[in-house]
């Protein structure tokens, strides 16, 4: 005996509770079971659900990926440019915008089908670093 097909406000309703488990971080595998436990549902279901619910954060939110991504990179690179911010803060943050953007250092990416090999360079010492990178506007 088949499960029968949920109503639109059902599914209304199943796409609200996987957001609001999204919204509260929780694991993909925990959202599956408790999808399963609560609904009666197979996890190829669960997954369709776990789509929904991110399509309906996004526009309930009104921000896309890119946008979300974008302002993780405007934020640092108020760090960088920030006066009191310290080298070690600016690296950081450096690093950190470079993760988002897919250049993680040491690493292979593949765009378009094409394998990208992106070297890793490690500063030694402070004085491997241009002077004029080192001052704060405020220093003139």
């Amino acid at each position: 005996m088949g499960s029968k097909k949920a109503t639109a406000e059902e599914m209304e309703m199943r796409i609200e509770f996987t957001a609001f488990l999204l919204q509260r971080r929780q694991f993909k595998s925990d959202i599956k079971k408790a999808l399963q436990r609560k609904y009666g549902i197979q996890a190829r279901q669960c997954e369709e659900y776990l789509r929904l619910a991110k399509e309906y954060l996004t526009e309930k939110h009104k921000a896309t990926h890119v946008e979300m991504s974008q302002q993780s990179v405007d934020f640092y690179e108020s760090i960088i440019v920030g006066p009191d911010s310290s080298i070690s803060e600016k690296m950081a943050a450096q690093a950190r915008i470079d993760t988002l953007q897919g250049l993680g250092l040491g690493t292979e990416r593949e765009s378009g089908g094409v394998t990208i090999t992106i070297k890793k360079e490690v500063i030694a010492s402070r004085d491997q670093i241009k002077p004029e990178l080192l001052e704060s506007p405020s220093d003139g």
